[in-house]
């Protein structure tokens, strides 16, 4: 385990304060629901990931979209790409949600970007669409091209997303 040098009290309450500098690190945000875990001697924060319960549900609204659009799709968490089927599926398997796609994200509303956002050695463009449960911005869902989608892979990538809400809520 990797020690941090910071030291916090608990408050009457049961409180405690994460610093700053690790919600940044970790991407928490007020609001972010954390788990709690018991390993041995230690307490164990980690950021809940709700995802995990409805990968089933990914996996097949990402080979769809996939299999109709002739495309690679993506689906992406808040963090990285989860799930990707397609040609360049190998290439976006994990690749990191940077800041600049967050930050589109957050605006909430369909964008297309480089694939280089990714970290990615890949000269295509990537359509997202972001995901939004519960009024919760949870991920996005993507299609990979060559230059410029069509108006049929935007609608099927709008229509993927909307599906994927009303399944998983």
């Amino acid at each position: 385990m990797k020690e941090t040098g910071v030291v916090r009290k608990v408050d009457e309450l049961g409180r405690v304060v994460l610093p700053k500098e690790l919600r940044a690190v970790f991407n928490i945000k007020s609001g972010t629901p954390l788990e709690i875990f018991i390993d041995g001697e230690c307490i164990v924060l980690q950021k809940y990931n709700d995802n995990k319960s409805k990968i089933t549900i990914v996996k097949e609204i990402v080979d769809c979209l996939s299999t109709a659009s002739g495309l690679t799709a993506l689906f992406m968490n808040l963090d990285k790409v989860i799930c990707a089927k397609g040609r360049e599926a190998e290439i976006f398997k994990d690749a990191i949600v940077n800041e600049g796609i967050y930050k589109k994200l957050e605006t909430r509303t369909p964008f297309a970007c480089s694939a280089s956002m990714f970290t990615v050695k890949c000269n295509k463009l990537v359509y997202i669409s972001p995901l939004i449960s519960n009024g919760n911005l949870i991920g996005g869902l993507a299609v990979v091209g060559e230059h410029d989608m069509t108006a049929s892979d935007i609608k099927l990538t709008l229509m993927a997303c909307d599906w994927f809400i009303r399944q998983v809520g």
